[in-house]
């Protein structure tokens, strides 16, 4: 049955084995030699400790490499994400980080040209190079990352087909590839259809709690943005209650995220002292979760203590925000004292 991108090789492969499948300039693979390739990628990915739903970047302009990484990715049941090549660094590094990637594919060139800049993406545990590094290299990480890493081309295939029946194909759906797809669709615009995702992970009972949490927050935020409120703060409350007391880094980060879009539901409809509660528990959870917190945050914290009359620990934080947020602040609660500056 065809349900990922791979599939479409591996069935062809099977009817039309010899059939020409990718040329590149003077390079040509059948579809027979494509998807033994893209088997030997992926068992290289499971070698890194490539999980099902984890994500793996493909960070090269169109070669014979990019194709069989991604082809590779979906083999082992990773979710891919291909990065447009002509990004500059801190761009990439954006994408690498949001995306919380586990394995990123690029070329020698393109790693030197990133490395610096990839230091704020905690989930990235390995670099594969597809090409051979220069005798000069003399950037560590490079080099350790290297030695952790496999080349695409250089994994046996016979092993990769053994390891393929075992590790891939017997590991089941944990939701994490259709919540990124979600994601992805959300950013896009596409709602429909990451709503579609989202109602059939909610109904799932068998997923780790760090998919139920995200996909709970993500309907509640698409809730919100429809102003649908009691909707939104039944989803949120859900993705709570989903992911309360774990410690899990995995769960932390969407709960953290969805103790703060509660709050702002919980403040729209008027329930400031909630609200409150809410906004607090996002700031004790944001530092595990690697989320800052700033002005905006205090701000938030501030007006809903001040509207639950708890006016000691609005000023506060009033204290931490931002002074234009103050002065915003004292005209929207018709409240000079909470702009001057005996107030903090």
């Amino acid at each position: 049955m065809i349900e990922q991108l791979h599939h479409l090789v591996e069935q062809q492969a099977r009817r039309e084995p010899a059939a020409p499948a990718l040329l590149f300039r003077d390079q040509a693979l059948d579809y027979a030699a494509l998807s033994d390739a893209s088997r030997a990628a992926a068992h290289g990915f499971l070698q890194q400790g490539v999980e099902a739903g984890d994500r793996v970047a493909v960070y090269l302009p169109k070669q014979p490499e990019t194709v069989i990484a991604l082809l590779g990715a979906s083999t082992a049941g990773a979710a891919f994400v291909p990065v447009n090549p002509a990004l500059k660094p801190a761009q990439v590094a954006y994408i690498l980080a949001h995306c919380a990637v586990r394995c990123l594919v690029t070329s020698r060139q393109r790693w030197q040209a990133l490395r610096e800049a990839v230091g704020e993406c905690p989930a990235l545990q390995s670099v594969v190079l597809v090409d051979e590094p220069a005798a000069d290299e003399a950037d560590a990480r490079a080099r350790l990352l290297r030695a952790r890493s496999r080349d695409l081309s250089n994994t046996g295939t016979v092993q990769a087909r053994e390891d393929y029946n075992v590790l891939v194909e017997q590991r089941p759906d944990d939701g994490r590839v259709r919540l990124y797809r979600a994601e992805l669709n959300m950013r896009q615009g596409n709602i429909e259809a990451a709503q579609e995702d989202l109602n059939a992970l909610s109904e799932r009972t068998d997923l780790d709690a760090s998919v139920r949490v995200a996909a709970w927050n993500f309907r509640g935020v698409i809730q919100l943005k429809k102003n649908n409120l009691s909707f939104a703060a039944m989803a949120l409350r859900q993705a709570v209650s989903a992911g309360a007391g774990s410690s899990d880094p995995l769960v932390v980060r969407p709960l953290a995220e969805a103790h703060h879009n509660l709050g702002h539901a919980l403040f729209l409809m008027n329930n400031f002292q909630e609200a409150h509660t809410h906004f607090k528990r996002h700031e004790s959870l944001a530092p595990q979760a690697g989320l800052s917190v700033g002005p905006d945050d205090y701000y938030n914290l501030a007006i809903t203590a001040y509207l639950s009359g708890r006016y000691s620990v609005a000023r506060s934080y009033f204290a931490k925000s931002d002074p234009q947020l103050r002065a915003k602040a004292a005209k929207i609660l018709d409240d000079p004292g909470i702009n001057n500056k005996n107030f903090h």
